[in-house]
Order: structure tokens, then sequence, then C-alpha cells
């Protein structure tokens, strides 16, 4: 009963190309909250040259060297090949063929304008990572019981935005879980759940689990 969803979610696949690019590179980097906004633009200088390299070689990304790699050269940016052979996860082939494009990289970041932090860098508080997991839960709870995998409705980014706007009150318009068949499969009920109370639940029918709500 779920083709209608399975063909919109198609059809937007389609039109979408391989990388968002309303972000830019080191937008796309996964950990960088906490960072200083100088550290920032190390990650935007070093984004930008994985990009440039991984596109050339026709590779995802971070095939071509990890995130946690980029992190910790933003964090304690070498000067040399040497400090760079101590960096780990550096690859060996990598740093034998690039290392001096890297440390260029390294040295247009320190010199580049701090990247200004806004609210996506900042470190959520105890309040808020309690009510993300609980939203995760919820978002799992309902795609379970709606026979989906809970990775193609939402991230966890997209989730703790979900649930930072909620308790605050603010316009849910532009997220992802209010948007076509997301918002029918699970962001309207979690959104009434938060806010007021709604209630499902999670049955085992034959041999499966489905969900029910109230």
């Amino acid at each position: 009963g779920l083709e209608p969803w399975a063909l919109e979610e198609c059809d937007r696949r389609a039109r979408m190309s391989g990388r968002n690019e309303s972000q830019e590179p080191w937008e796309r980097v996964r950990g960088t909250g906490g960072m200083t906004g100088q550290q920032l633009a190390l990650v935007r200088e070093l984004a930008i040259w994985r990009d440039e390299v991984a596109r050339a070689g026709d590779l995802p990304p971070r095939a071509l060297l990890r995130d946690e790699v980029l992190l910790e050269l933003a964090r304690r940016p070498a000067r040399d090949r040497a400090r760079l052979a101590q960096v780990r996860h550096m690859p060996r082939p990598l740093l034998d063929e690039y290392a001096t494009e890297i440390l260029a990289a390294l040295d247009r970041g320190r010199t580049a304008e701090p990247i200004k932090t806004s609210e996506r860098q900042s470190e959520p508080s105890l309040t808020e990572k309690f009510a993300t997991e609980a939203a995760l839960s919820l978002l799992q709870t309902l795609a379970i019981g709606r026979g989906i995998d809970p990775a193609i409705l939402a991230n966890r980014r997209d989730v703790e935005v979900f649930a930072r706007l909620t308790a605050r009150g603010m316009p849910l318009d532009g997220n992802p879980l209010m948007q076509g068949w997301r918002r029918e499969a699970a962001g309207e009920l979690m959104h009434r759940m938060i806010t007021s109370g709604a209630e499902a639940r999670l049955e085992w029918v034959d041999g499966r689990p489905r969900l029910r709500q109230k």
C-alpha cells in the first residue's frame, strides 16, 4: 500500500544529482560541531581540495579521505610532510601523491577569514540531546511500523533540527520530515505526539509489526 510514496521518492531521487550542490563541501563534513571559525576555515579548504581530487578520480569524497582525518588536520594543522605522516588514518598512498597540495590547503585555511559559526555548528544542550534521541526512537518506531527503512525517512541531523524547532514552537516547513510523503509517513504524527500528546503503538500482526494510531 506504499506504492505512491515509493514513486514519489523515486521521482525525487531521479531529479537529484549525486551531490547536494546547495551545500559547500565543508558543510557536508560530519563532526564540525563546536569547532572555531578558524578551524572551520581549515575544514573548508581541505574539503574543497578533497572534493576536487575525488571528482577527478570518480570517487566519493569520504572514500578518498575520511572526515575524521580532515577534522584532525583542522584541529592540529600540520606544517610539513613529517607531521602529516603522523596523522591517524592518513592513507600512505594519498600522502605520497598529495602531501604538497594538502599542506597548501592548510596554509590557505590559516590565512583565510574565519567562518562565522552558526546554530548548525553549536553543540546542543543536554536537554536537546535527550530530545533528539527520543525523537530518533520515535522516528524508528513509526518507520518500522510502516515497513520503511528509518534511514530513508530522515538522517540524524534532520531529526535533531526537527526536535529543536518543535520544542521552540518554530515553523517546520523547510524540514525534510515535513515534506511530501515523509510528512504523511512520520512528520505530522511525530509533531502531534511531541506537541499535543497524540498516541501510536506498535503491534505484531501476521508475523510483522504494524502501526496503530490513536
